[in-house]
């Protein structure tokens, strides 16, 4: 099935969204339902994890509707200190307080005919979401210190990592279309893309990420979900030692055996030791136990101060803490 855009280009349903990267099914579920419920007036709420790109979804919304020529105005509700919240919302008057030396249109007129984006609303204390639920009610604020009232019918997008602390009343008026995007870690086919598109966007000429460097980006949890994966991209860029990104750039870029790191363990020395010992001594076997290079635990070794073990004649494992490995 295919849609037709304003301009009359006609594009897939489940391609992707401008700013996004992704084939794996579950975005291009995501894609189809954006693509259907932006010409609307529908109010979204896009749920999902830090940094899995809610505003990009909120951008396309506005990108593909026909309120593009009008703005679109982002805030984080988080941003927002209580006291603040009508005067950079709703506006004031001048002599609305102490400090309103001259008149400010708020943000939801400003937004007016165009698209208004509140990331993170459950920040919001429920005293301020009630006021929000009734702006959108009416279709209209009043400064602080005014009387009449000024448009503000914008087209309502916002969004939270849960639904947890959202009025119902609220959480009701937004849902008219719920979006929720997926963790990075349900969709690791996609890292490899996203990881290369990273890397072009980076001006520092002709680099390559090597196999084994984007095998231990693809078992990574990814907490921070894309977000974390743009800056360990351009971390490792900047930690390489030459034209290839290799795997140990890679493990100096997500920092030490991240906890979060599929497959991990601890790196101190007493962890590395006892999975030698486990393992018999054997590099091979530990490195495949960790999920990784037997360079890259060699490596791991040599930075804890553990020198590489040899196998005595008696079938013990010898450790050496940064000293020379007895003889045999």
């Amino acid at each position: 099935m295919t849609l037709t855009l304003r301009r009359n280009e006609p594009v897939a349903e489940d391609a992707a969204l401008p700013g996004m990267i992704g084939e794996h099914p579950s975005m291009k579920d995501v894609y189809r339902l954006v693509r259907r419920v932006a010409p609307t007036d529908l109010p979204v709420l896009i749920v999902g994890e830090t940094g899995t790109g809610k505003e990009l979804v909120a951008r396309a919304i506005h990108e593909l509707s026909d309120r593009l020529l009008h703005p679109f105005v982002a805030v984080n509700a988080a941003a927002i200190p209580e006291s603040l919240f009508e005067s950079e919302l709703f506006g004031h008057e001048r002599g609305a307080f102490s400090d309103a030396r001259a008149e400010k249109p708020g943000l939801l007129q400003v937004a007016n005919k165009g698209s208004f984006f509140c990331d993170e609303v459950t920040a919001l204390p429920s005293a301020c979401q009630a006021k929000l639920l009734r702006a959108m009610e009416e279709g209209c604020v009043r400064r602080l210190g005014g009387l009449r009232p000024r448009p503000a019918a914008p087209r309502w997008v916002a969004a939270c990592q849960r639904t947890d602390g959202l009025r119902e009343d609220l959480r009701h008026r937004l849902t008219g279309v719920v979006v929720r995007l997926p963790p990075l870690r349900e969709r690791a086919s996609d890292i490899p893309a996203l990881a290369w598109h990273f890397l072009a966007r980076l001006d520092h000429g002709a680099l390559d990420l090597g196999p084994d460097a984007m095998s231990l980006l693809a078992s990574h949890i990814w907490p921070g979900n894309v977000r974390e994966l743009r800056m360990a991209v351009c971390r490792a860029v900047v930690l390489r030692r030459d034209s290839v990104i290799d795997e140990a750039a890679i493990e100096l870029a997500l920092g030490d055996c991240a906890p979060s790191r599929a497959g991990g363990r601890d790196c101190s020395a007493a962890s590395l030791q006892q999975v030698l010992l486990d393992h018999g001594g054997d590099t091979t076997a530990a490195a495949r136990a960790l999920g990784i290079a037997r360079s890259t635990f060699y490596e791991r070794l040599r930075r804890v101060g553990l020198a590489p073990p040899r196998r005595r004649n008696s079938g013990s494992v010898g450790i050496a803490t940064g000293t020379k490995p007895e003889s045999e």
